[in-house]
C-alpha cells in the first residue's frame, strides 16, 4: 500500500509541474470585484425548479465538460484539447469514440458540418430492440431489475443486460390480457405494420 501512494504522489506531482500559480497575494489583489448597488442583478424570469418535459438531451451534448471522464480513466488534459495531447490524444480519442461511447451512443467527431464532438442519445431501439417503440418512460414504477437481472450487481456500463420477451410477459399478454397489460405485438414491435392491418393497438403499453 505504502509504494501504491508513493507512485500517486509522484503522478499527482508530474501533473502539477507545469501549472503556473500566483502567489497569495497576488491572486487577491486579482480577486472579483462586484458592485452591485451600481449594476443590480436583473431579476430571473422564475424562481425554484423547472421542469423541462420532452426535450432533447442531444442539444445539451456540445456543453458537457467531458474532463471527469478522461481524468477516471487517469488522462490527465482539459475536454476537448486532449485529443491533440502529443501523449495523451491518441489513447483519448480511441477512449471517446471507441470502448467509452459507441456501444450505446453514435459518436460524430469534428468536420464541415460541425466544429463539436456530438454523442447521440442512448440507441437503445436501434441497436437491440431495431422497429421498435420501447420507452423507458412507461416503467418508472419498475426497479431496473425488475426486468434487467442482475442490475444490482453489475460493475460495469457494458453489462447491457437486455431481457428477453419471457420477462415482458410477466406484465403484458394480448389485446384481451386478464390482470395484466393489454398489449398486441405491434404495440412494441412495427415488423407487421400496415395501412390495412387494423389489430388494435392499446396506448397503455
Amino acid at each position: 500500500i505504502k509504494a501504491e501512494y508513493t507512485r500517486l504522489a509522484e503522478a499527482h506531482a508530474r501533473a502539477d509541474a507545469g501549472k503556473q500559480r500566483l502567489p497569495l497575494e497576488k491572486a487577491r489583489e486579482n480577486a472579483l470585484k462586484l458592485d452591485f448597488r451600481a449594476a443590480p442583478p436583473a431579476r430571473p424570469d422564475f424562481l425554484g425548479l423547472k421542469v423541462i418535459e420532452d426535450h432533447d438531451l442531444a442539444d445539451l451534448v456540445p456543453y458537457i465538460d467531458w474532463t471527469p471522464f478522461f481524468q477516471s480513466w487517469e488522462l490527465t488534459g482539459r475536454f476537448p484539447q486532449i485529443f491533440d495531447d502529443p501523449k495523451q490524444g491518441e489513447a483519448a480519442r480511441t477512449l471517446f469514440t471507441g470502448k467509452a461511447c459507441v456501444t450505446c451512443h453514435a459518436v460524430t467527431p469534428p468536420g464541415p458540418s460541425s466544429p463539436d464532438w456530438r454523442i447521440a442519445p442512448v440507441r437503445v431501439s436501434g441497436i437491440w430492440y431495431v422497429e421498435a417503440n420501447f420507452t423507458h418512460r412507461r416503467h418508472e414504477t419498475m426497479a431496473c431489475a425488475d426486468c434487467h437481472a442482475g442490475a444490482e450487481t453489475s460493475k460495469g456500463s457494458n453489462d447491457l443486460l437486455i431481457p428477453g420477451i419471457d420477462n415482458c410477459r410477466q406484465c403484458h399478454a394480448g389485446a384481451g390480457a386478464d390482470g395484466k397489460v393489454a398489449s398486441t405485438c405491434i404495440a412494441c414491435h412495427d415488423y407487421h405494420r400496415s395501412p390495412t392491418l387494423t389489430l388494435d393497438v392499446p396506448r397503455n403499453r
